[in-house]
């Protein structure tokens, strides 16, 4: 997939194509839940894109992605095997993606709003690892887990405003998501939103 985005963007550069944007974006979430607030949940996700414009409205969008989701469980689960239990848990989740989509603007270059639509082709990562704090009797001691990796070929949706502070820099929020392809239905399961700028060049 690297590969093909390199060939992909060389050839781009030498057809000369005359309008270039990039977008960085970066995105932040935190949860406390739990009855006396112990457990938490903290993503970070960052983001650029880089569009290649074909008309002043249609572009070729190449992008790249990475983050990750922690999570904190510091309470106790109920029972025991073996006499031992589990007291505390942390689950680390890392994602990294790379992206290429058909970008389509719904109105005009000089509008102060645009609205955009992105959907394409996706390869993700993902890889997953959990550590255990396990108590036995009155001894503690730590389990990690082994990590679970898993890479797909997935379909990308984005949906974007840009605000334009000049003709070529604008401030951006953004939703994205990745779902297996063709499964729709699951659009909704995996949204990221996100806030950035764009430099027009």
């Amino acid at each position: 997939m690297r590969v093909f985005i390199i060939f992909f963007l060389s050839l781009i550069a030498r057809n000369g194509l005359s309008l270039t944007e990039y977008e960085f974006s970066y995105n932040y979430q935190k949860q406390v839940y739990g009855i006396d607030r112990e457990n938490l949940q903290v993503g970070r996700n960052g983001s650029l894109d880089i569009s290649y414009y074909l008309t002043g409205y249609t572009a070729i969008e190449v992008g790249y992605g990475r983050g990750k989701m922690e999570t904190y469980i510091d309470s106790s689960i109920d029972g025991t095997v073996d006499g031992v239990a589990v007291v505390k848990q942390f689950t680390l989740l890392e994602e990294e993606n790379y992206r290429v989509s058909l970008k389509q603007a719904l109105a005009p270059p000089r509008s102060w709003v645009r609205p955009f639509l992105s959907l394409g082709y996706a390869n993700q990562k993902l890889t997953n690892q959990t550590k255990y704090d396990l108590k036995s009797g009155d001894t503690v001691f730590s389990i990690l887990g082994e990590p679970e990796e898993s890479e797909n070929d997935s379909v990308f949706g984005s949906l974007s405003l840009a605000f334009g502070a000049t003709r070529a820099f604008s401030v951006t929020a953004s939703v994205q998501t990745i779902f297996p392809a063709f499964e729709w239905s699951k659009a909704k399961d995996s949204l990221k939103y996100f806030a950035g700028v764009s430099f027009l060049l």
